[in-house]
């Protein structure tokens, strides 16, 4: 059986105090609510805010290190084909047709050499003309493997130079 609650109850008392001193300040309608902490739509919002500005970043990292390989391929095939037109000025005129490779688009690596497992096809090719002098044209196309239409426009790196059998004067005496 219960008790009756009388105004002097100190329980009754506390719980009353607390509830008007309460009134104000906890109830969500309160005009002058004290707020210590974030809602749960704020952390939400702030959560969903921090997803996008990350996967954003992440999207332009990746798009970045895919044009520094890009820009590293470029180099690379660039260097094989000047450094095969290198090796071509310094050949003798008739030797100039062994750098002819067989067959066309041999596969070499980033140091130039034939390498079944290479990152580059490489086509060297060598045309004679003669119009009173005889003239070799040297063409050095370089294709990184794999590469895709919209990196190299399909053609890859193209070095071209002309060789001239210019007869010595110092040889024919």
């Amino acid at each position: 059986m219960s008790r009756p609650l009388t105004s002097f109850d100190p329980f009754l008392t506390r719980f009353r105090a607390g509830r008007e001193a309460c009134s104000s300040t906890c109830s969500p309608r309160g005009a002058g609510r004290d707020r210590k902490g974030f809602t749960l739509v704020e952390v939400m919002v702030a959560g969903v805010l921090m997803v996008l500005l990350i996967s954003s970043a992440v999207g332009v990292l990746l798009q970045v290190a895919s044009l520094s390989k890009n820009v590293q391929n470029r180099t690379d095939a660039s260097m094989l084909a000047w450094s095969r037109v290198e090796r071509a000025r310094n050949m003798e005129f008739e030797d100039l047709e062994d750098l002819v490779e067989e067959p066309p688009g041999s596969v070499v690596d980033s140091a130039g050499l034939l390498d079944a497992k290479g990152r580059f096809q490489r086509t060297t090719s060598v045309t004679t003309t003669t119009n009173g002098l005889v003239v070799k044209h040297v063409k050095v196309t370089v294709v990184p493997k794999g590469a895709k239409r919209a990196d190299f426009d399909n053609k890859g790196e193209t070095v071209e130079t002309v060789i001239a059998d210019i007869p010595r004067a110092w040889e024919d005496s």
